[in-house]
Protein backbone atom coordinates (compact mmCIF):
# COMPACT_ATOMS: atom_id res chain seq x y z
CA UNK A 1 0.00 0.00 0.00
CA UNK A 2 1.24 3.53 -1.48
CA UNK A 3 2.15 6.00 1.59
CA UNK A 4 1.41 9.14 0.89
CA UNK A 5 3.81 11.82 2.01
CA UNK A 6 2.33 14.51 4.16
CA UNK A 7 3.00 18.40 3.21
CA UNK A 8 3.35 20.91 5.99
CA UNK A 9 3.62 24.77 5.53
CA UNK A 10 7.11 26.26 6.22
CA UNK A 11 7.65 28.77 9.19
CA UNK A 12 8.69 32.21 8.04
CA UNK A 13 12.41 31.77 9.53
CA UNK A 14 12.26 29.09 6.73
CA UNK A 15 10.61 30.34 4.15
CA UNK A 16 12.81 33.91 4.21
CA UNK A 17 15.48 31.90 4.87
CA UNK A 18 18.67 33.53 3.25
CA UNK A 19 20.52 31.61 0.18
CA UNK A 20 23.09 33.66 -0.45
CA UNK A 21 25.74 36.31 1.27
CA UNK A 22 24.04 39.80 -0.09
CA UNK A 23 20.46 38.72 1.23
CA UNK A 24 21.45 38.86 4.77
CA UNK A 25 20.23 41.97 6.77
CA UNK A 26 23.45 43.94 7.94
CA UNK A 27 26.18 42.12 8.97
CA UNK A 28 28.32 43.97 6.09
CA UNK A 29 31.87 43.02 7.35
CA UNK A 30 31.24 39.49 7.93
CA UNK A 31 29.54 38.87 4.26
CA UNK A 32 32.67 40.84 3.16
CA UNK A 33 35.28 38.12 5.10
CA UNK A 34 33.24 35.28 3.52
CA UNK A 35 32.92 36.08 -0.11
CA UNK A 36 36.55 36.98 -0.01
CA UNK A 37 37.64 33.86 1.79
CA UNK A 38 34.88 31.80 -0.88
CA UNK A 39 36.49 33.33 -3.99
CA UNK A 40 40.26 32.89 -2.47
CA UNK A 41 39.42 29.18 -2.20
CA UNK A 42 41.56 26.62 0.39
CA UNK A 43 43.54 23.28 -1.36
CA UNK A 44 44.42 22.53 2.52
CA UNK A 45 42.07 23.20 5.68
CA UNK A 46 40.88 26.39 6.48
CA UNK A 47 38.47 26.98 9.69
CA UNK A 48 36.43 29.67 10.48
CA UNK A 49 34.52 30.57 13.80
CA UNK A 50 30.90 32.35 13.26
CA UNK A 51 29.78 33.42 16.91
CA UNK A 52 27.09 35.72 18.18
CA UNK A 53 23.32 35.67 19.52
CA UNK A 54 20.75 32.98 18.56
CA UNK A 55 18.84 34.30 15.41
CA UNK A 56 21.45 35.69 14.27
CA UNK A 57 21.93 33.98 11.06
CA UNK A 58 25.30 31.89 12.01
CA UNK A 59 24.25 28.92 10.20
CA UNK A 60 22.75 30.62 7.26
CA UNK A 61 25.52 31.90 6.44
CA UNK A 62 27.66 29.63 6.80
CA UNK A 63 25.30 27.17 4.06
CA UNK A 64 25.29 30.62 1.91
CA UNK A 65 29.14 30.69 2.28
CA UNK A 66 29.37 26.74 1.09
CA UNK A 67 27.25 27.34 -1.91
CA UNK A 68 29.38 30.16 -2.85
CA UNK A 69 32.67 28.32 -2.68
CA UNK A 70 31.15 25.49 -4.34
CA UNK A 71 31.90 23.22 -1.46
CA UNK A 72 30.17 19.27 -0.69
CA UNK A 73 28.20 20.14 2.46
CA UNK A 74 28.57 17.93 5.68
CA UNK A 75 26.36 19.64 8.69
CA UNK A 76 27.00 18.41 11.94
CA UNK A 77 24.62 19.50 14.52
CA UNK A 78 27.30 19.45 17.60
CA UNK A 79 25.11 16.73 19.83
CA UNK A 80 25.84 14.16 16.54
CA UNK A 81 29.62 15.74 16.52
CA UNK A 82 31.14 12.59 18.18
CA UNK A 83 34.86 11.98 17.62
CA UNK A 84 33.67 9.35 15.70
CA UNK A 85 31.89 10.86 13.34
CA UNK A 86 34.58 13.67 12.82
CA UNK A 87 36.87 10.57 11.63
CA UNK A 88 33.90 9.68 9.60
CA UNK A 89 33.46 13.41 7.38
CA UNK A 90 37.41 13.39 7.38
CA UNK A 91 37.57 10.36 5.53
CA UNK A 92 34.85 11.47 2.82
CA UNK A 93 36.77 14.44 2.89
CA UNK A 94 39.94 12.96 1.69
CA UNK A 95 38.72 12.28 -1.54
CA UNK A 96 37.20 15.08 -4.05
CA UNK A 97 34.48 16.88 -3.74
CA UNK A 98 31.03 16.08 -5.67
CA UNK A 99 27.59 17.59 -5.05
CA UNK A 100 25.24 14.46 -4.93
CA UNK A 101 22.25 16.79 -5.14
CA UNK A 102 23.15 18.03 -8.92
CA UNK A 103 25.68 14.98 -9.69
CA UNK A 104 29.02 16.78 -10.39
CA UNK A 105 32.02 17.55 -8.82
CA UNK A 106 32.72 20.60 -6.48
CA UNK A 107 35.85 22.64 -5.86
CA UNK A 108 35.49 22.15 -2.03
CA UNK A 109 34.29 20.07 0.65
CA UNK A 110 32.52 22.28 3.98
CA UNK A 111 32.37 20.90 7.17
CA UNK A 112 29.59 23.20 9.09
CA UNK A 113 29.30 22.19 12.87
CA UNK A 114 26.32 23.82 14.63
CA UNK A 115 27.00 24.69 18.59
CA UNK A 116 30.48 23.87 18.57
CA UNK A 117 31.53 25.13 22.03
CA UNK A 118 29.63 21.91 23.07
CA UNK A 119 31.95 19.73 21.31
CA UNK A 120 33.89 17.12 23.52
CA UNK A 121 37.62 18.08 23.91
CA UNK A 122 38.21 14.82 21.79
CA UNK A 123 36.44 16.19 18.86
CA UNK A 124 38.09 19.81 19.25
CA UNK A 125 41.61 18.10 19.46
CA UNK A 126 40.98 16.08 16.73
CA UNK A 127 40.02 19.44 14.85
CA UNK A 128 42.89 20.67 15.64
CA UNK A 129 45.26 18.07 14.49
CA UNK A 130 43.26 18.54 11.00
CA UNK A 131 44.07 22.81 11.46
CA UNK A 132 47.73 22.88 12.55
CA UNK A 133 48.95 20.96 8.90
CA UNK A 134 49.61 17.83 10.15
CA UNK A 135 46.76 16.12 9.28
CA UNK A 136 45.22 18.53 6.71
CA UNK A 137 42.42 17.71 4.84
CA UNK A 138 42.77 18.55 1.60
CA UNK A 139 40.28 21.57 -0.27
CA UNK A 140 38.35 21.66 3.00
CA UNK A 141 36.72 24.25 5.02
CA UNK A 142 35.39 23.74 8.88
CA UNK A 143 32.83 26.35 9.95
CA UNK A 144 32.25 26.83 13.36
CA UNK A 145 29.21 28.40 14.63
CA UNK A 146 28.62 28.90 18.57
CA UNK A 147 27.10 31.37 20.68
CA UNK A 148 29.81 31.38 23.46
CA UNK A 149 33.62 30.85 22.86
CA UNK A 150 34.31 29.66 26.58
CA UNK A 151 34.22 26.53 26.19
CA UNK A 152 36.90 26.35 23.33
CA UNK A 153 40.28 25.03 23.48
CA UNK A 154 42.52 28.50 23.12
CA UNK A 155 44.66 26.37 20.59
CA UNK A 156 41.66 25.43 18.39
CA UNK A 157 40.37 29.34 18.82
CA UNK A 158 44.21 30.42 17.30
CA UNK A 159 43.60 28.11 14.29
CA UNK A 160 40.45 29.81 13.25
CA UNK A 161 39.74 32.78 11.30
CA UNK A 162 37.32 34.24 13.42
CA UNK A 163 34.85 36.48 12.22
CA UNK A 164 33.28 39.43 13.83
CA UNK A 165 30.41 39.08 16.32
CA UNK A 166 27.36 38.19 14.73
CA UNK A 167 24.25 40.65 16.61
CA UNK A 168 21.25 42.33 15.57
CA UNK A 169 23.10 45.94 15.88
CA UNK A 170 21.83 48.07 13.17
CA UNK A 171 19.28 45.92 11.66
CA UNK A 172 16.66 47.38 13.17
CA UNK A 173 15.19 49.17 9.51
CA UNK A 174 16.49 45.60 7.12
CA UNK A 175 13.81 43.85 9.41
CA UNK A 176 11.40 46.15 9.84
CA UNK A 177 11.69 46.34 5.51
CA UNK A 178 11.21 42.56 5.54
CA UNK A 179 8.53 42.30 7.61
CA UNK A 180 6.43 45.10 6.09
CA UNK A 181 7.30 43.11 2.18
CA UNK A 182 6.20 39.17 3.79
CA UNK A 183 2.63 41.81 5.48
CA UNK A 184 2.40 42.79 1.69
CA UNK A 185 2.74 39.15 0.80
CA UNK A 186 0.57 37.37 2.87
CA UNK A 187 -1.89 39.34 4.52
CA UNK A 188 -4.15 40.04 1.67
CA UNK A 189 -6.53 43.23 2.16
CA UNK A 190 -5.81 43.50 5.82
CA UNK A 191 -4.71 46.60 7.05
CA UNK A 192 -0.70 47.49 7.24
CA UNK A 193 0.31 45.79 10.95
CA UNK A 194 1.76 48.56 13.29
CA UNK A 195 5.68 47.47 13.47
CA UNK A 196 6.71 49.38 16.79
CA UNK A 197 6.72 46.87 19.01
CA UNK A 198 8.40 44.37 16.41
CA UNK A 199 11.71 42.52 18.50
CA UNK A 200 14.33 43.69 16.21
CA UNK A 201 17.35 42.55 17.66
CA UNK A 202 16.81 38.76 16.10
CA UNK A 203 15.27 38.10 12.30
CA UNK A 204 14.06 34.81 13.82
CA UNK A 205 12.55 36.36 16.46
CA UNK A 206 10.85 39.17 14.37
CA UNK A 207 9.82 36.57 12.14
CA UNK A 208 7.62 34.34 14.74
CA UNK A 209 6.37 37.50 15.86
CA UNK A 210 5.38 38.13 12.39
CA UNK A 211 3.80 34.44 12.31
CA UNK A 212 1.70 35.16 15.42
CA UNK A 213 0.44 38.36 14.01
CA UNK A 214 -0.68 36.71 10.83
CA UNK A 215 -2.28 34.20 12.48
CA UNK A 216 -4.58 36.32 13.73
CA UNK A 217 -6.05 37.88 11.09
Amino acid sequence: MATLAMEFPQTLADAYRPQVLSDFIGLEKQRKMLANLATRGTTGTTGILIHGGTGTGKTSCAFAFARLADCEIHHLPAQDCKLEELQRVADICARYPYDWQVGRACKHHAIIIDEADLLHSSSQNFLLSRLDNSAPLPFTFVLLTCNSLERFEPRLISRLIQLPKFSGYGISAGVKDLLTRIWRERAGDAPMIDLDGVPTSSVREALSWLETELLSI
